[in-house]
């Protein structure tokens, strides 16, 4: 597994990780439209350190935030 989706509440607090994709994305908009709150899933890819961050706004759209590396 090298890659992990890390779902966060907007003050940062993890809410659940998972290492499918589609399952992270589908929790993430379902949540943000059910309590009306931005979600943000996190890729990390666990080989490169690479990172990614997508955010999940109740009215359906998403933000791309893309960075590099994290220290974990």
């Amino acid at each position: 597994m090298d890659i992990l989706y890390e779902l966060k509440f907007p003050d940062g607090r993890c809410w659940t990780t998972t290492p499918i994709y589609e399952q992270a994305i589908e929790a993430a908009k379902r949540k943000a439209k059910q309590d009306g709150i931005p979600m943000e899933v996190v890729k990390y890819n666990l080989r490169t350190g690479q990172t990614r961050r997508n955010i999940y706004h109740p009215d359906g759209t998403v933000e791309k935030c893309w960075q590099g590396g994290f220290k974990g």
